[in-house]
This record gives structure tokens, sequence and C-alpha cells, in this order.
């Protein structure tokens, strides 16, 4: 499930807009697993509860790179040198972190010949067909950087024509795409620091004749690692212009 973790607090600082130093983050990890992990907004109890006592954390998405090799720990995958945080949980790194998404998404097309995956993040957003990969930055004119809590649903015409110009570019028999956003089981979604990405997923991205799959970003980011698959409670990051989480419970 998706776990609502932007806005998070270390001390007084605020981690987002992909600030993250090290010290500060495994900081805040260490208060999240002991349930008091702290944020801006009043979702400190909520989130804390649901993610206390995992076991098992992978951070993942662009803004990761470089912690990796700044954080030594024996519970570091591919790195085995003595802890100097002492963490209570496994902590994973990944090669290529910002291609997490669309490694994901391809884990769920299988079942489809041509389809084209897209990443839609907050600061670029990626796209592969057919085994090519390509990155366009965000067009900061077009999508000006907004606050969370900013109402942009009036903007929503401005993604949905970008989407299908998007799409005039491949050939695909099915759409699947990752949003930083809340997706909610109505088919609508939270908001964002992009205008008018979210609302009404359906009638922004609809595509006449071709399925469309639509998933939380950091949900993407976890079946690339196999989380669904692990029997241990595990915690997803997602690190970019804002931080993103995920939490996958083992089932018995």
């Amino acid at each position: 499930m998706p776990v609502e973790i932007w806005g998070a607090m270390a001390g007084d600082r605020v981690l987002y807009k992909e600030q993250y130093p090290k010290d500060l983050l495994f900081e805040f990890f260490k208060d999240l697993h002991q349930g008091v992990g702290k944020f801006i907004n009043d979702r400190s109890q909520c989130v804390s509860r649901l993610a206390s006592g995992f076991s098992s954390l992978h951070i993942l998405g662009g803004a990761s790179e470089g912690l990796k090799s700044q954080h030594q720990s024996s519970h570091v995958c591919e790195n085995r040198e003595p802890s100097i945080l002492r963490l209570p949980f496994e902590v994973h790194f990944h090669s290529e972190p910002q291609w997490a998404g669309i490694r994901g998404l391809e884990k769920q097309s299988l079942g489809y010949k041509t389809p084209l995956l897209i990443d839609w993040g907050q600061t670029s957003l990626k796209l592969s067909s057919n085994g090519a990969h390509k990155v366009i930055e965000r067009d900061y004119e077009l999508f000006p950087v907004l606050e969370p809590g900013s109402s942009t649903s009036h903007l929503s015409s401005i993604v949905r024509d970008y989407f299908l110009d998007l799409l005039s570019c491949y050939h695909f028999d099915s759409v699947f795409l990752s949003l930083p956003v809340e997706i909610f089981e109505n088919g609508t979604a939270g908001d964002c620091s992009v205008p008018g990405l979210g609302y009404d997923l359906r009638s922004i991205f609809q595509c006449d004749g071709v399925p469309v799959y639509v998933v939380n970003d950091a949900v993407a980011a976890a079946f690339s690692v196999g989380a669904e698959r692990q029997n241990v409670k595990s915690l997803i990051v997602t690190l970019g212009f804002a931080m993103g989480g995920c939490l996958f419970q083992p089932q018995y």
C-alpha cells in the first residue's frame, strides 16, 4: 500500500525538494521505525503506526544516487563494512535507482506485446517502448512548480493534451503509467507539484481502444525490487523532488 511520507521531518528540517542529507534522512527512518516519525502535516500518527517495526528498507529514486557510497552498514546490499549507524532494519540500495519505476511497470505489463511505459515524475518524465528508454525533462513553463494543496483541477486539460501528444509518437497495445500522486479507489487522485496532474484520472488519461493502467510511482518502484514476494514488512522509499513511500506486509 502507498504511504504518504512527503513532508517528512528530521528535527526541525523538512526533507523535501531533493534535499536529503544522509544523517537526517536515516534519523527520520529510525523515528519512523519506532513509530514516532514526524511530518509537516497531520499524517504523523497514522503513517508512523502503519510503518513502525518495518524490517527492510529499500531506497530508490534519482536523488538516492550517492547515498549508497556515503552509507556504510553491515545490512546494506553488496556492502559488508561495519555499521556506523546501527540501524534496527536492513537497508537495500539498487542499481540505476532512477529507473525503478519503469522496471516495475515492465513487470506489470508482461501480458502485452507492445506496452508503452511512462513514469511521470515531478522533475522528469521517463518512457520505455520496445526496450528503448527516453527521458523528457519537465517543462517548467508549461508545468510550473506549485506547492501541495494548490487547486489546479482546471488545468487537467493541459495534462491531457500533453499526454496525447506523447502517445502520438509511439505504437502500442497498452499504456502503463506511474504518477507521483495518491490514487484513490474511485479513480481520482490527490494533488502534487505538477499543475493538473491528478483529480479525475479516467478523463485525463483515457485512450480510445487501448487499456491504460495507472499506479502510484512508489508502488511501481516497489514491484521493481520484488517487495511483494518478500516475507517481511518492507518499506520502499523513492527519493526525488519529494519523498514517496510504499509499504508491503507479508501475507500469512
